[in-house]
């Protein structure tokens, strides 16, 4: 894991990223394109966080693969 969501200030919000990085693989994560209702609501996260999240574990996932 990287910078990206270590640097997540949000305790909700950085947990769901290192949920996303460790349960799934960049493609997987890459076809996350819009936020999921059912993910929102077990996080207790709004649509940002849940973007924020996803966004933070691909950045991670493409730092870590070069």
């Amino acid at each position: 894991m990287n910078n990206a969501i270590r640097s997540i200030a949000d305790d909700k919000t950085r947990a769901f990223a290192e949920a996303c990085y460790d349960t799934n693989d960049l493609n997987d994560l890459r076809e996350m394109t819009e936020a999921d209702e059912t993910d929102m609501a077990e996080w207790k996260i709004d649509a940002n966080q849940w973007r924020t999240a996803v966004n933070a574990a691909i950045a991670d996932m493409e730092a870590d693969a070069e």
